[in-house]
């Protein structure tokens, strides 16, 4: 989803952020929010990876890659299930594995 995997750097998540012919909002990772194409683009994001999950649960329910900052700048260990996430203003810090399942935990939707 988030690329950095051979030659795609942007992945499917980055890729939408860079759709529309620029410059907008949404090619700015702290005002990208402020675009209404912002919460299309990650829905169907979530619906992306709700439907990969779907595929094989078994193995990739709680699936994670990565490391714990953008684009790994600065270098920064991998992301685990038991870190957190912060959410700042937004909310409250969240523990990943709390996060993966859209059918448990603090969630309750089904993609059609």
């Amino acid at each position: 989803m988030q690329g950095f995997v051979g030659d795609n750097k942007l992945g499917i998540h980055g890729a939408g952020h860079w759709l529309g012919g620029g410059p907008s909002q949404m090619q700015d990772f702290h005002s990208s929010p402020n675009d209404p194409i912002f919460f299309l683009h990650h829905a169907m994001i979530d619906r992306v990876w709700a439907i990969w999950q779907a595929l094989d649960s078994e193995s990739r329910q709680d699936a994670i890659y990565g490391t714990q900052t953008l684009n790994n700048n600065p270098p920064s260990p991998e992301m685990h299930l038991t870190d957190s996430i912060a959410f700042g203003f937004a909310g409250q810090n969240e523990v990943f594995g709390d996060l993966m399942d859209t059918l448990g935990g603090k969630f309750c939707y089904r993609y059609e």
